[in-house]
């Protein structure tokens, strides 16, 4: 389940349906970025979330340079396989760059276990 979008005027545009979400109109409106951290304007809007975890549950948090060249469907099939956090994120790195890697690759994962 996807909880945070990216924070671009591609994604605002194909959020709202001003824009289809093609591939051309995604590229061309991704690198203006709406919101940022260290930005030139002041007011960064964190997105919060609160989530109820159960035991097994995996936590992605990602850049799109995973999203980007990682399908949905393959960074499910990485975590069915690779049950170790670490290992899943460096496949998972190692797949994006396969993919051609354009832009930056952060990848981490943690799974939520009870105590």
């Amino acid at each position: 389940m996807q909880l945070t979008h990216d924070h671009t005027l591609a994604e605002i545009l194909s959020g709202n349906g001003t824009a289809s979400p093609t591939a051309a109109d995604r590229r061309r409106f991704s690198h203006i970025i709406t919101n940022a951290i260290g930005g030139r304007t002041p007011g960064v809007r964190a997105e919060v979330h609160k989530h109820a975890l159960k035991a097994g549950d995996i936590l992605l948090l990602a850049t799109d340079g995973l999203t980007r060249g990682v399908s949905d469907k393959r960074i499910a099939a990485t975590f069915e396989s690779e049950q170790d956090p670490k290992a899943a994120s460096e496949r998972l790195v190692a797949q994006a760059l396969e993919a051609g890697g354009r832009d930056n690759v952060t990848v981490i994962v943690a799974r939520y276990e009870e105590s």
